[in-house]
């Protein structure tokens, strides 16, 4: 799925958004999560134990929104979960590398897991790939 300029521009202007996942009750679960998006993916930090990483791992539907006041963007799309491996190595690098424009506590915290090396902290990723991307400006 391609974003339109504007959808791309809204995700690359911000940097936190809520993650939406299903229980195994079905109820729903949101999560108020840091992100990166690069154009093609949305990629999340988190600990394997987290509700949102169970329930993506479980079900790997997922919904991904951005509000700011009454504007909204919502990623609808297919979450891929990294436990291990380098590829999750590089999605964290990539999150850290965003979250030092602005956010510094927060690519603190991703950089001291990297040190300490993110097997040992129980740190993964969740990819998301989007299928649908809609972005809602009342306000123009």
């Amino acid at each position: 799925m391609t974003p339109s300029a504007e959808e791309h521009a809204y995700l690359e202007s911000h940097v936190w958004g809520l993650l939406a996942t299903g229980r195994s009750n079905g109820a729903p679960q949101l999560s108020m999560v840091a992100y990166d998006w690069d154009g093609t993916d949305v990629v999340i930090s988190c600990r394997s134990r987290a509700a949102k990483f169970v329930n993506a791992e479980r079900r790997d539907a997922v919904v991904f929104a951005v509000p700011d006041g009454v504007n909204n963007l919502t990623v609808t799309g297919t979450a891929v979960c990294h436990r291990s491996g380098s590829h999750r190595d590089l999605l964290t690098e990539r999150l850290r590398d965003r979250l030092t424009k602005g956010h510094t506590w927060a690519s603190d915290l991703l950089d001291s897991d990297m040190q300490s090396g993110l097997d040992e902290v129980d740190r993964v990723i969740i990819q998301i790939r989007p299928s649908i991307i809609h972005l809602i400006q009342p306000q123009g």
